[in-house]
C-alpha cells in the first residue's frame, strides 16, 4: 500500500499488529481505531483550536474593560512587569504623561514566528489528510489561518503564555 493513495489515515494502521510480552501477535483494539479516526482527530482539533480563541478573546475582553476603567478614574496605576509577565520600558516626562513600551527580544520573535509556522503547518496538513472535510477544506483553512494569526500576532496573552513556557523550556 502507497502511503499517499491511502484513503484514510486508519487504512495502514489496520495492518499493524501488536506484539505482547509472551511473543503473541494481536491487533489493533477498534476502539482505539475510533479514537484516531480523521472525524475524531479533526474535530478535537477544531475544538482546541476554538477554545483558545475563546479564551484570549476573553482575556482581550478583560484587558479592554481594565484600560477604559483606568481612563475613568486615573488614579488606578500601571501595571507592573511581575503582574503581567512582560519587560516594560517607561519614560515620563514633566509635561507628558507616562508612556510604556514593550520590547521584544530577536529570540522571542524568532520562536513565535517558529511556533506559529509549526502550528500552521501541523493544522494544514491534518485538514489535507482527513476526508471528513472533504469540500469544506479550502474553507477550513483559511479560518484556521485566520485564527492561528489573530492568536499568535494580534493577541498578547496567548503570545506571552508560549514565550513562557518556550523560556521553561529553553532554560529546563
Amino acid at each position: 500500500m502507497v502511503w499517499g493513495r491511502s484513503k484514510s489515515i486508519i487504512e495502514p494502521l489496520k495492518k499493524i499488529t501488536l506484539s505482547s510480552c509472551f511473543g503473541e501477535r494481536r491487533k489493533i483494539p477498534k476502539y482505539f481505531l475510533r479514537i484516531v479516526s480523521d472525524k475524531v482527530v479533526l474535530t478535537l482539533i477544531q475544538i482546541i483550536l476554538i477554545g483558545f480563541l475563546a479564551v484570549s478573546i476573553w482575556h482581550d475582553c478583560r484587558h479592554y474593560t481594565r484600560e477604559t476603567s483606568k481612563k475613568a478614574n486615573p488614579g488606578v496605576g500601571i501595571s507592573t512587569p511581575a503582574e503581567t509577565g512582560t519587560s516594560v520600558s517607561l519614560s515620563a516626562k514633566a509635561e507628558m504623561p507616562a508612556s510604556a513600551e514593550v520590547v521584544r527580544g530577536e529570540r522571542s520573535i524568532n520562536a513565535i514566528y517558529t511556533m506559529y509556522a509549526i502550528a500552521t503547518l501541523a493544522i494544514t496538513l491534518a485538514v489535507q489528510v482527513a476526508e471528513t472535510a472533504k469540500g469544506y477544506k479550502s474553507g477550513i483553512i483559511i479560518m484556521d489561518y485566520a485564527f492561528l494569526t489573530y492568536l499568535f500576532f494580534f493577541n498578547s496573552w496567548l503570545r506571552n503564555w508560549l514565550l513562557t513556557l518556550f523560556v521553561r523550556i529553553v532554560t529546563f
